[in-house]
């Protein structure tokens, strides 16, 4: 007879972010996180029907917003590009439960900061100051704990 325990739900606020190993610590929000396959049309020999078959995965982009920091990774990677140097880097999204156990791991390969903005300034709050970056992703792979 199988086991049956309480189903852990993930909660959308325990999660880690890192680039290409290095962690981004104060990323609050991350969007986007998707994936499509384009659909083909075929005909095989000379059947009179057509048929709908996948066809590749499509890139697509996800917004990361985090606090402004003295760190400055992601600075480095968009100032690189700017000089011409494509640095396509590896983003990881760690799932964590709530006593901090690993419960998954997204991948994303070959990403490229696409654009870049600061959020604003409000002279009548104490918040931190946010950065916005899209950052374009062309595969997206899932790896279980």
């Amino acid at each position: 007879m199988a086991a049956t325990g309480r189903v852990e739900f993930l909660h959308v606020n325990q999660f880690d972010f890192s680039i290409d190993g290095v962690t981004q610590n104060h990323v609050h929000k991350i969007d986007g996180l998707h994936q499509v396959v384009e659909v083909a049309e075929y005909r095989y020999g000379d059947q009179p029907d057509r048929g709908l078959q996948a066809a590749r995965l499509e890139p697509f982009d996800i917004t990361v917003t985090k606090d402004v920091s003295v760190t400055d990774e992601i600075y480095q990677w968009r100032d690189a590009l700017k000089k011409g140097d494509a640095q396509r880097k590896t983003i990881s999204i760690g799932l964590v439960d709530r006593s901090g156990k690993s419960m998954g791991e997204y991948q994303l390969f070959n990403c490229l900061p696409k654009s870049w903005s600061l959020g604003s300034f409000h002279a009548g709050t104490s918040g931190h100051a946010t950065e916005t970056v899209v950052i374009n992703v062309e595969k997206l792979v899932y790896k279980a704990p």
